[in-house]
């Protein structure tokens, strides 16, 4: 992951992170960067916990296969990582950077989109389609 000092317009440093990052999202509440790294194509996926602070890995938790996205509950207390690979959504405890209960299915290939909501809500597809999974 990339961190650039938007101040003096220039590239401050590069965290490590899993396998294949390709999404972010910030705590609302937290001194944290999420990265979801989708890792290898058929392998386990990870979110990446950064210490916005130091700029450092806290923790890296596993989620399932081909992760696309997350969203972060308003609170800051969970997160909700859509799993291409597996067709689940995983649900994050961020207070503990664990798992917080097991994956829950969804339709074909969770795409996430954010309503003007509390609550994160999940397109099943790409396409159009009428309808959606929510948690």
């Amino acid at each position: 992951m990339s961190v650039f000092d938007v101040v003096n317009v220039r590239l401050d440093r590069e965290i490590a992170v899993g396998q294949k990052p390709v999404a972010v999202a910030t705590s609302p509440t937290r001194n944290e960067v999420y990265v979801v790294n989708s890792g290898a194509a058929e392998g386990q996926g990870s979110v990446s916990v950064i210490n916005a602070e130091n700029n450092t890995v806290a923790a890296t938790i596993n989620v399932h296969r081909q992760p696309v996205s997350i969203e972060i509950d308003p609170k800051g207390d969970l997160a909700y990582v859509a799993n291409s690979g597996s067709n689940t959504i995983s649900v994050l405890d961020l207070k503990r950077a664990a798992k917080s209960r097991p994956s829950a299915p969804a339709r074909s290939r969770p795409r996430p989109v954010s309503p003007p909501t509390a609550r994160p809500w999940l397109s099943p597809t790409a396409r159009p389609t009428r309808s959606a999974s929510s948690i």
